[in-house]
C-alpha cells in the first residue's frame, strides 16, 4: 500500500439533529460543502465528542451516510473510527 499524504486542514463533520433526531438529510448536505473548499479531509464519528451520545443504530446510519459518499467521491480523504468501521462492516445491514 502506498503511503498518504496526510498534510492539510482535516475537519470534524458534526451529527446533525432535528428535533432531537440524527438528520441524514443535513449531513448529506454538510459533507456537499465540505466537498467544495480546499479541505484535505474529514473525521467521522470520532472527534467532536457526539459519537458517545449516539446509540448503535444511528451511528450505522451516519456512517453508511458518509461511506456512500466516499463511493462517489474517490478523492475525497475521509477518516473513521476503525473500531466503528469494523462492526459495520461484520453487521448485517439493517
Amino acid at each position: 500500500m502506498k503511503a498518504q499524504n496526510l498534510s492539510g486542514v482535516w475537519v470534524p463533520i458534526c451529527t446533525p439533529f432535528t428535533r432531537g433526531e440524527v438528520d441524514i438529510s443535513k449531513l448529506e448536505h454538510n459533507l456537499k460543502i465540505y466537498s467544495q473548499t480546499k479541505l484535505k479531509g474529514y473525521f467521522a464519528l470520532g472527534s467532536n465528542g457526539e459519537a458517545c451520545m449516539l446509540n448503535e443504530e444511528e451511528k450505522k446510519r451516519v456512517l453508511r451516510t458518509v461511506l456512500r459518499r466516499k463511493e462517489r467521491n474517490i478523492e475525497e480523504p475521509l477518516l473513521l473510527p476503525t473500531l466503528l468501521l469494523m462492526r459495520e462492516l461484520i453487521l448485517p445491514a439493517s
